[in-house]
């Protein structure tokens, strides 16, 4: 897979319902419809990190309890924030965090 950059990540994830809290990196943190909590991830803020490469690709996405694919899809947006609720609720019931 080719790297993600790291401004149409940002932008995905607060398309999505993630709030922003800028620290030493930038933590996105999912706020469900009810105003409830999630999953969160990390974003560098470094100034040579415009790419996300693959093996961070993959730790974002397991912290939010996606495939590498499904994480690609929610922040070019086909997979909208209905969508990404009802895995995160099907997964938490099923008491998996992630698909193998």
């Amino acid at each position: 897979m080719a790297p993600m950059r790291r401004r149409d990540v940002v932008t995905g994830l607060e398309n999505k319902g993630f709030t922003r809290q800028n620290k030493g990196h930038i933590k996105f943190t999912y706020v469900y419809k009810n105003g409830k909590k999630g999953p969160y991830t990390y974003v560098s803020r470094g100034s040579r990190a415009r790419d996300i490469g693959d093996k961070l690709v993959d730790s974002m996405a397991k912290q939010l309890r996606l495939t590498v694919a499904e994480f690609v899809a929610l922040v070019e947006c086909p997979l909208g924030r209905d969508e990404f609720e009802r895995i995160l609720v099907d997964r938490r019931e099923r008491g998996r965090g992630r698909p193998g």
